[in-house]
């Protein structure tokens, strides 16, 4: 996706039916997942985390050239996995390499196609993302779907236009750092 092709125009939400649909199908697997988890006789593997980063890392680089939308179901594991905070944090070291448009995109069709509360880490990582970039508008636009989403947030108040806390070389050399987090995982 061209940079300018993303407007705020693509941060247009699904209406509110199809949303609340979702919220019912990411309901749904969260519930799953906790069972799963408590579950002593679950198979071993990969941690959690890693296979969570996994599934976000292939719907970044699919994002690129994908051109059908994403299922409820693969938003709804999107979402889920976004909520692990380590994992979301190694989500902001797409914003500096190669498929920093694709993550982009992907934060892009997560904020338009969930229901609040559940789009408040997309539109963290894309207001982060697009703030790296010097994108103002696209950093304007998710900031104010994080403002809808949880007045507050911290991510917010850290790249409020006008009054950012942070440098966008400061938010460039931690989205690098959160690089090396991916081997915590």
């Amino acid at each position: 996706m061209s940079r300018g092709n993303r407007t705020t125009a693509a941060l247009t939400l699904d209406p509110d039916d199809i949303l609340l649909n979702r919220a019912a199908v990411i309901l749904s697997l969260a519930r799953a997942n906790d069972k799963a988890k408590a579950d002593p006789n679950s198979p071993g593997g990969i941690s959690t985390r890693r296979a969570n980063f996994n599934l976000v890392d292939t719907h970044v680089q699919r994002a690129a050239t994908r051109t059908e939308r994403l299922s409820d179901f693969e938003v709804a594991h999107l979402i889920l996995a976004l909520t692990d905070n380590l994992v979301h944090d190694c989500c902001l070291s797409f914003a500096t390499g190669e498929y920093a448009e694709a993550a982009e995109k992907l934060w892009i069709e997560l904020i338009t196609t969930t229901p609040r509360p559940a789009r408040v880490n997309p539109a963290a990582l894309l207001a982060m993302s697009a703030f790296i970039q010097g994108d103002h508008s696209l950093t304007a636009a998710a900031l104010a779907h994080l403002d809808d989403t949880a007045p507050g947030h911290p991510v917010a108040n850290l790249l409020r236009p006008g009054h950012a806390l942070v440098s966008q070389e400061d938010l460039r050399r931690t989205a690098e750092e959160s690089h090396q987090l991916i081997q915590y995982l």
